[in-house]
């Protein structure tokens, strides 16, 4: 025996169903207003619907016994449980977020540098290098470098120990906003001033390796990807810049890699770009993704660096509209990639944690004074067990993640604290340290 279906059939089929779907409805609306006794009504659907009101008295079809309300309170259940097993889902998605802190964060102030820099310290990064880039002595041994940007143009890289300044690096016309270090050539850094500019040095030379100037207006951020790859700046002249690596050779002289970066891409948006990161992407830990948040857009944007670099917007508010409630002033990626840290310009002093490429937010911590006129900033302790967060009041608040409880408050500075950043747990610091720096001209450390 032939089961084969042919098309016409099948067609025929998909056809009855639908008809009977239509008809239920026109069922379920006649008695309905039956029912509520809206004859009226009634008799003008009888006479507009009469031809379907016909086929549906020939049919031979059984329909559900059920009345249009009780087809509603079903879609209704329906929906519910819906929306409890989302939730459920939701919740599955960050239980890596209760855990016990073990109270071992920066507490008290350890040191304070002074007499780095003689204007407003505006921008912080903390590596640990080969103390030979700095000095020619044969011992040569890792140690921590806080590099330091200001109004005065320049960049400065201190020991950590010392608090001794070991290098001066004026590469640029404006103010430096933003500092970075190559994630596999220790020597080589990034950064990006007010001039509009971004800058390659190389540190070991302090020369100037690649200046772009690309950018119309100021460039907010510029970073090298995880794999250094990429760079992507942002920039308050609407947009922001890709850059690929198209080569890497010696250096004449120095037995060192000089990579070379070429634009590949700029993307552009309706309000300045206040704000950049560079994570993992959650749906593949192969491919790097830069997030960028914009001033006057309810959405972060997420851009993967790959070929295309493909863009997907995700809407900040949870109810899916279109109101711009603040702006995403600083974004941080946690220490395993999945959650992104943003510091607002909410008067309400809110910073959101995003679950990664999505807008739920599993904590929301109040307690910093923050306002529109001000720069917030943002870090996580490399536990992934704390945040830190700059406040109006010249301090920095510290808080819990599982409980997004405020746990202290470290006071020490005497103007805004313009940036902050972590050093990772080491022999002598085994809890690690955190590094900020102040209108105040100072740098202070942590522990």
């Amino acid at each position: 025996m032939d089961y084969t279906i042919k098309p016409s059939v099948q067609k025929k089929e998909e056809k009855h169903i639908k008809l009977d779907v239509r008809l239920f409805a026109f069922k379920l609306v006649r008695e309905f207003l039956k029912e509520n006794r809206f004859n009226n009504t009634l008799e003008i659907f009888n006479e507009e619907a009469s031809d379907d009101l016909e086929i549906l008295d020939d049919s031979i079809r059984p329909f559900p016994n059920k009345t249009l309300l009780a087809v509603l309170e079903d879609y209704e259940e329906f929906i519910t449980i819906d929306r409890l097993s989302k939730l459920s889902v939701e919740k599955n998605l960050d239980e890596d977020l209760k855990f016990e802190c073990d109270g071992k964060y920066p507490q008290n102030d350890l040191k304070t540098i002074e007499d780095v820099h003689y204007s407003n310290i505006i921008s912080l990064h903390s590596k640990q290098l080969p103390s030979k880039i700095f000095d020619e002595s044969e011992e040569n041994q890792n140690k921590s470098y806080i590099f330091s940007g200001a109004i005065d143009k320049s960049v400065r890289a201190t020991e950590l120990e010392t608090g001794k300044v070991v290098g001066i690096f004026q590469h640029h016309k404006g103010a430096v906003l933003s500092i970075d270090t190559h994630p596999i050539y220790e020597h080589i850094m990034l950064t990006s001033s007010m001039d509009g500019q971004i800058t390659i040095v190389d540190i070991d030379t302090n020369e100037c390796i690649q200046q772009f100037k690309n950018h119309q207006k100021f460039v907010t951020k510029a970073l090298f990807s995880p794999d250094g790859k990429f760079i992507v700046s942002s920039s308050y002249d609407h947009s922001v810049n890709i850059y690929k690596c198209i080569e890497e050779k010696t250096h004449d002289v120095q037995n060192h890699i000089i990579p070379k970066y070429e634009l590949v891409d700029t993307k552009t948006y309706n309000g300045a770009c206040e704000s950049l990161c560079i994570t993992i992407s959650p749906e593949n830990n192969n491919i790097y993704t830069a997030v960028v948040g914009v001033r006057e857009d309810n959405y972060l944007h997420y851009i993967d660096l790959i070929e295309g670099f493909p863009e997907t917007k995700i809407n900040m508010n949870l109810n899916g509209d279109n109101w711009v409630s603040f702006t995403p002033m600083n974004l941080v990626p946690s220490p395993d990639h999945k959650y992104i840290l943003c510091c607002t310009d909410n008067k309400s002093g809110r910073t959101i944690l995003f679950r990664n490429r999505s807008n739920a937010q599993p904590r929301i911590f109040y307690g910093a004074q923050i306002d529109e006129f001000t720069n917030p900033r943002c870090c996580f302790h490399s536990n992934g067990q704390y945040v830190f967060i700059t406040s109006n009041d010249y301090s920095i608040c510290v808080f819990e993640i599982p409980t997004a409880k405020l746990v202290k408050k470290l006071y020490g500075h005497k103007a805004i604290v313009r940036d902050i950043t972590f050093i990772e747990p080491s022999e002598e610091y085994v809890n690690g340290l955190l590094v900020s720096c102040s209108y105040d001209k100072t740098i202070r450390v942590w522990n």
